[in-house]
């Protein structure tokens, strides 16, 4: 759209144009001109003085940058100047129009032809050096490693004495970093002289807050080997400089300047711009990383604190709910005396109700130990059909109360498993439970058993990053009740999710049971999937995998790396060729001994020992059953023994 700038009192048909009108001169004149972007400004010469308003206009516009219609009753060649057009009145609009589109066309053309040749001169001038430095500016997230190679790029095509950056630190925000790479040595008043003058061209660019005095300064510095004895001295105040602010996304970043004894000309100062120019696009994913590490920090600072609240409250809630529950009980004893009908009925539900809230504490408490790592599970060989048997026991009135067919099927003898016999039991009966509520009256619920053979480990909600092998105890509860859509299938076991649907607000519940229910049977080493069609009903089917002492070790080693358990003990791990257990757990990810843990190698007594740092872990070094290894082994045919597993804490 043309933007056309009608000084005059009449009115011109110009509708198809961007118009902004004056009724004459005013002090903001020239400034309102250039803030509309004008690109024809047209002065009627009945306004008052406006021979003085063209002459301002002509003055001013040296660059040309809009063009000026001049239109009069007279002509008069002392007063019409070029390069004004001139138009007699009355002005005929369609030669007007026609004038206008001529000169937006002429300095369109003009415009597109000289960015054309300043693109080609720039172009010529910088490609080379830009391809040489965009190879090295790729690939690198560190910022560090970019104000090197943009420092290094400088140099060579600028041929500059020293150049400084003053950056903020994105993982710290009371902490600024001063980079400097000199031709010759510098003193630590140079140094500080130099930031000051760094933070005044923050300034510059409207950071007026950077007091240098709030902040700690870290210096990184480089000096070239050749010049290590030699100093800047007091000529250093006449070199020549060039500064650039690193500003991303609105952002003040940073701010670049460059020293040189001889001048810098006009090439210099586009080529130092184009560099700048190019460091912003890897710097940019250098500071989103940066900040993603710093989120990460900050999240997991307000997990521990959330946990921690929910605990904290929990824990206040369950302890006056006790004494509720027990004057309840006695109530409806009747051992402080007869109660009516109709205030046992009112009892009955406020039990119920303390029955209701007891449950959700315990699943708020089972979630901040799940968050923090302080369940306790205790692990044994036992049989899974004790449990499922209680479940069927402990439900099967209240299915019946909905006119629920409530069914087990055991065919098969199971294997006996590795289990915490009061975890399988939550596990079952939150799976019964989510059955029953969601099932309608007149359902169906069977509880099935089988055994499975090397289970398909992409039908599992995210499973592990173990070997799904062997023989598995399956377990099967299937419903008759609303069903889930496959896409909201994994939405389930997330913490909460049931608060979002409206089915399960009419049905109670806080969304936290299938979140627990997979944790414990990710602590069993097993998995969990859902077959289900919407309105038809749903299966959920776990496995557990059966008892060999492989998998009870995989079971308390993973429990153990789950708790992030703080220990003094070892780690022996034995690699043999005839050592299958071994190879196992190297296979299943449990243990890594990667190139860096083997360059750490020590030979003592014909063996291999060497720590092996194991990542994602925290903290300090585990006891992961060591006695069990070495009943297995005689550890005299050991290849390696790593002594002692580590694990880096994150942040």
């Amino acid at each position: 759209m043309t933007n056309i700038f009608v000084i005059s009192n009449e009115k011109y048909n110009l509708e198809e144009y961007s118009l902004k009108t004056a009724n004459g001169f005013y002090e903001a004149l020239y400034d309102d001109i250039l803030n509309f972007e004008s690109d024809i400004v047209i002065l009627d010469s009945s306004i008052e003085n406006s021979a003085s308003i063209l002459i301002e206009l002509l003055a001013k516009n040296t660059n040309k940058t809009f063009e000026i219609f001049y239109i009069t009753e007279t002509y008069n060649k002392d007063e019409i100047k070029t390069p004004v057009k001139t138009f007699l009145k009355p002005v005929n609009s369609e030669i007007l129009k026609n004038e206008i589109n001529l000169a937006v066309l002429n300095k369109q053309n003009f415009i597109n032809l000289y960015k054309e040749n300043m693109e080609l001169k720039k172009n010529l001038y910088q490609i080379d050096a830009f391809y040489n430095a965009s190879s090295k500016f790729a690939g690198t997230l560190e910022k560090e490693k970019l104000y090197e190679v943009a420092f290094e790029s400088l140099e060579r095509i600028l041929s500059y004495d020293t150049a400084t950056a003053l950056f903020w630190d994105n993982l710290k925000e009371d902490k600024l970093k001063f980079y400097i790479n000199s031709l010759k040595k510098t003193t630590e008043e140079f140094n500080s002289n130099l930031i000051k003058r760094l933070s005044l061209g923050a300034k510059d660019v409207g950071i007026t807050s950077l007091k240098l005095s709030r902040f700690e300064v870290e210096t990184i510095q480089n000096v070239k080997p050749s010049y290590k004895n030699e100093y800047f001295d007091d000529s250093f105040n006449e070199y020549d400089s060039l500064i650039a602010p690193i500003v991303i996304k609105d952002k003040f970043e940073g701010v670049i300047e460059i020293f040189r004894k001889n001048k810098f000309t006009k090439e210099d100062v586009t080529c130092f711009q184009s560099i700048i120019h190019q460091i912003l696009a890897p710097l940019r994913s250098a500071i989103l990383y940066e900040d993603i590490i710093n989120a990460n920090i900050q999240l997991k600072k307000l997990e521990r604190m959330k946990s921690e609240f929910v605990s904290i409250v929990s824990h206040e809630l369950r302890t006056p709910l006790t004494p509720i529950n027990n004057a309840l009980s006695i109530i409806l004893s009747e051992q402080g005396g007869a109660i009516g009908d109709v205030n046992k009925n009112f009892a009955n539900i406020a039990k119920r109700n303390v029955s209701r809230l007891s449950g959700i504490i315990e699943d708020l408490l089972d979630l901040s130990r799940m968050q923090t790592g302080k369940f306790d599970f205790k692990f044994t060989k036992a049989s899974l059909l004790p449990s499922i048997e209680l479940a069927y026991n402990t439900f099967k009135n209240q299915a019946a109360q909905k006119n629920i067919e409530f069914n087990l099927e055991n065919n098969v003898n199971l294997p006996d498993v590795y289990i915490d016999q009061h975890r399988i039991d939550q596990i079952i009966s939150n799976l019964i439970t989510n059955a029953i509520k969601f099932t309608p009256d007149g359902g169906k619920i069977r509880i099935s058993t089988g055994i499975i053979e090397n289970p398909d480990k992409s039908l599992l909600i995210t499973p592990s990053d173990g070997e799904y092998s062997g023989a598995y105890v399956k377990i099967s509860v299937q419903d008759t009740g609303v069903g889930i859509e496959k896409e909201d299938i994994p939405k389930i076991f997330d913490k909460f999710s049931q608060i979002e649907n409206t089915l399960s607000r009419n049905t109670g519940g806080i969304g936290l049971g299938l979140t627990i229910t997979k944790h414990f049977i990710d602590a069993h080493l097993g998995g969990i999937w859902v077959d289900s069609v919407k309105n038809e009903g749903s299966t959920f089917n776990f496995i557990i995998p059966a008892y060999s002492d492989e998998k009870a070790f995989r079971a308390e080693l993973n429990l153990k790396i789950r708790n992030e358990a703080e220990s003094t003990g070892y780690l022996k791990i034995i690699e043999n060729s005839d050592f299958e257990f071994y190879n196992h757990l190297k296979n299943s990810n449990i243990i890594k001994l990667t190139k860096t843990s083997k360059e750490f190698l020590e030979r003592k007594n014909d063996k291999y020992v060497t720590q092996v740092y194991m990542q994602g872990l925290d903290r300090s070094a585990f006891d992961f059953m060591v006695s069990k290894i070495e009943d297995e082994i005689n550890l005299k045919s050991c290849d390696i023994v790593l002594s002692k597993a580590f694990y880096k804490k994150d942040a």
